[in-house]
């Protein structure tokens, strides 16, 4: 025994709230338990007309094993009075601040006994808006998968859900929703509702993934009536990692995705009349393996994962997820194998980089060794620079893709996109242009420069604006289902009827576009020969290679759009044509700088020979007397 029973007698001088105790322990006869370890202190039959308190005749003392732990259970001193905000929020506070670093077991405990303290309050009176966020940042800390203290404490996921049902306890008779989605590990939800509001809802969450529960759930009352005892809480919690869950070193939950669904009162329990809660978890990036997939459930007595398809079953794989249907109330994962796909390769780099290489030494030629430059090629210009953004975007994105951040990819991929439509745009623009100067016979195009560079650059990003206020103000999709990574490759828009919409037919309508002003423009074919609209002085007859480049830019974007993105089956030949098409601007830029000094060199070379014939003449001629 650790604590032997002591007793004793105190004497309070008159008027005196406050004496000294003295307790003998015995540590020679200590247990084998480990610290902390807790004695109780109690006052009674209180004699001279003193009284003792209800509340604070009764003082806990713990006993832990180091200055650090005692750090830690000092803050829970302040818990054992009169709870009132300003005292709520200095614990919480300095609980965060002891949970940065890793905790031992002593501090777990004390930790899981000041939220023990906190939700007991929060029952008795509603909890400030302060102190509420306060308690979802410390289980938001408690939650970092980077953790190894909390790895594997699934009890924290039954005080997440106290926490959620504590937000609506003194919500007695109205409709209310309450949902805490600012930590990056856990988005709760709760919900006091009529049965017809929670029959059937359907509540998505990230990654387009949701959790769909039984039209039949709740039983409906004959007749509506606003009443109160009609009304019914529910939580429903969203894990984006399994760490509380995690039992072994080896990751179990696809894509980490934790579902936990319960009604007040019900508990963890199997439902009735065959209803069953639908659930879909995605995998972005990745491939699941047809007939590999699993549905889990979590046992809360044996703090596992159960696959026993007793109560949970496969709906479909198909793609990058999986659906579930469960007969029983608890909380959820998905379990599935990855099919191994090709990844891009060093060939495929190696033409990236030359095709990088190519478009600044096109851009850099067109800058600095044109000597006559027409309008048409600053618009030529224009569109090697949203080439040159669009590879570089693209190859980055292939190549670190996979190891940034959700934040990180959604950036790049938003910027990849805004490159991939600039350069159609541009493409349209000198279409546009040309159509001015050799079918109207408009050679004063270079006034509309301010208009043509405000709609080059501006639509895309017209684009962009319509498509994440649409998707996320209507549709209210989060920003990573927008823009993400696509099939583990590249961060792009991982939706592919989202890619289809702005990727591939704003694109093609802008192509068509283009091909019909060139089929009015093939009509006027010699005049299109004899028209020196990139460099005064040289005829389209003497240059043509920018027009077979124009249109090489244009199936290339496709082409690695449809490759990087959703042809998965098709990668081996999709990839290697790709490399072919990357080294179209390459070959062109060195051709440009090519032609550009060659034309250089060949006037600087008539300008010598010309410089020293007419030396060599006033060196031989005769004088004339």
């Amino acid at each position: 025994m650790d604590f032997p029973k002591q007793e004793g007698q105190l004497t309070f001088d008159v008027g005196k709230r406050n004496t000294s105790l003295e307790i003998y322990l015995t540590p020679d006869r200590a247990s084998s338990l480990s610290t902390p370890k807790r004695f109780q202190v109690e006052l009674y039959n209180p004699t001279g007309g003193a009284t003792v308190h209800s509340q604070f005749g009764l003082a806990n003392v713990t006993l832990v094993s180091n200055a650090a732990s005692e750090a830690v259970w000092v803050l829970l001193d302040q818990l054992h009075q009169p709870l009132e905000t300003p005292t709520l929020d200095l614990v919480l506070q300095g609980l965060i601040d002891k949970v940065s670093p890793p905790l031992n077991n002593e501090q777990m405990i004390a930790v899981f006994e000041g939220l023990g303290k906190v939700l007991a309050e929060a029952e008795r009176a509603p909890l400030q808006n302060n102190s509420r966020n306060l308690t979802y940042n410390l289980l938001c800390a408690l939650a970092n998968p980077s953790r190894v203290d909390t790895r594997g404490v699934s009890h924290l996921a039954e005080v997440a859900e106290r926490f959620a049902f504590s937000l609506l306890k003194h919500s007695q008779c109205e409709i209310k929703v309450t949902v805490l989605e600012t930590c990056p590990y856990m988005n709760i939800s709760a919900f006091q509702w009529y049965p017809t509001e929670i029959n059937g809802y359907k509540f998505r969450g990230r990654n387009a993934d949701f959790f769909q529960l039984p039209n039949t759930l709740l039983p409906v009352p004959a007749v509506l009536t606003a009443d109160c005892g009609n009304l019914n809480r529910m939580q429903l919690t969203e894990f984006r990692n399994e760490h509380w869950f995690r039992t072994s070193d080896a990751a179990t939950a696809l894509n980490g995705k934790v579902f936990s669904a319960s009604l007040q009162g019900r508990g963890s329990r199997p439902l009735e009349d065959g209803n069953e809660v639908v659930y879909r978890i995605h995998s972005p990036g990745q491939q699941v393996k047809p007939g590999q997939s699993q549905c889990l459930l979590w046992n809360q007595t044996t703090g596992s994962w159960s696959s026993n398809g007793q109560y949970c079953r496969v709906v479909e794989e198909s793609g990058n997820y999986v659906e579930c249907a469960c007969t029983h109330l608890s909380i959820y994962a998905a379990h599935a194998e990855f099919a191994k796909l090709a990844s891009y390769n060093e060939a495929f780099f190696a033409s990236g980089f030359i095709c990088i290489s190519g478009f600044a030494l096109a851009i850099i030629s067109h800058v600095l060794c044109s000597r006559f430059p027409m309008f048409a090629a600053k618009l030529l210009t224009h569109m090697m620079v949203s080439c040159l953004g669009t590879q570089i975007c693209f190859l980055v994105s292939a190549f670190r893709g996979q190891v940034f951040s959700e934040d990180s990819c959604a950036t790049l991929a938003l910027f990849s996109h805004y490159f991939h439509l600039s350069q159609f745009f541009w493409m349209l623009i000198q279409a546009v242009n040309f159509w001015q100067v050799l079918v109207m016979n408009d050679e004063h195009t270079e006034r509309r420069y301010l208009f043509y560079f405000l709609l080059g650059w501006g639509l895309p990003a017209l684009v962009i604006i319509v498509l994440v206020i649409v998707l996320l103000g209507g549709f209210g999709w989060k920003i990573h289902e927008v823009y993400g990574l696509v099939q583990g490759d590249v961060c792009f828009i991982p939706n592919i009827y989202v890619a289809l919409c702005t990727a591939v037919l704003v694109p093609l309508i802008c192509l068509v576009a283009v091909v019909v002003v060139f089929i009015h423009i093939y009509q006027v074919t010699e005049q299109w020969k004899a028209y020196d609209d990139i460099y005064r002085g040289r005829t389209n007859s003497t240059d043509p290679c920018w027009p077979v480049f124009t249109h090489a830019c244009g199936l290339r974007s496709c082409a690695f759009r449809l490759c990087g993105c959703h042809h998965r089956p098709m990668m081996g030949v999709v990839k290697y044509g790709l490399d072919l098409w990357y080294l179209t601007p390459w070959c062109f830029g060195v051709i440009r700088i090519l032609v550009l000094l060659t034309k250089q060199i060949m006037v600087m070379m008539k300008k010598w020979r010309r410089q020293k014939y007419q030396y060599a003449n006033d060196v031989t001629a005769p004088v004339v007397k």
